[in-house]
């Protein structure tokens, strides 16, 4: 649940600045406002990626202190599945910060992610709902459910199979709202 508001805090700061002076800097670049946006993205991506298997160093470390039962393989594949599943809401938050500011995109994140885990990941409509995602996929990979208790053994939750549509829906988000924010980012030149 921390994931998304530290996505949505990446992203504004990474708006902040240019926000700030109205995009000039970036005007003034010698390149298209669509690829400076894609390097804005790109770079959140980078600070995503790094957080979860950051993330996951620390809880590998705690789990081998602890004695938890989360095997190497299983947490780097939830690090690399929550990296994937979570790409769609940065172009989302770069688009709230830019346009709203910090506490829209902020709370935007947590809404999404409140409402994400408690309606549908343990449902056959998963799928339906971007934020609820991430959440269904770490049901097989780690053992646990959508509220973070361990599944039983004869759970139907424990089915892998809804790993690889996960995955395309996230990235179809992902492409889907990146090419939106960067026609919108586009017209700031215009502006």
């Amino acid at each position: 649940m921390f994931l998304p508001g530290m996505l949505a805090i990446i992203c504004y700061l990474c708006i902040k600045k240019d926000k700030k002076t109205r995009y000039y800097q970036i005007l003034l670049l010698p390149l298209s406002l669509e690829k400076s946006w894609l390097g804005k993205i790109g770079y959140c991506i980078i600070g995503l990626i790094f957080s979860n298997f950051f993330v996951f160093i620390g809880t590998h470390a705690g789990g081998a202190i602890f004695g938890t039962n989360i095997s190497l393989w299983s947490g780097i594949s939830a690090a690399l599945l929550l990296s994937l599943s979570y790409m769609w809401e940065i172009p989302l938050f770069l688009f709230l910060s830019a346009r709203f500011g910090m506490f829209t995109s902020i709370f935007a994140s947590m809404a999404l992610s409140i409402f994400g885990t408690v309606t549908l990941p343990d449902s056959g409509y998963w799928w339906i709902y971007p934020p609820s995602i991430p959440i269904r996929l770490m049901c097989p990979v780690l053992g646990i459910l959508p509220n973070g208790i361990p599944m039983s053994i004869d759970s139907q939750l424990y089915n892998t199979n809804v790993i690889v549509p996960g995955i395309g829906l996230s990235l179809l988000w992902f492409l889907g709202i990146s090419l939106y924010t960067m026609v919108w980012f586009k017209k700031k030149r215009e502006a």
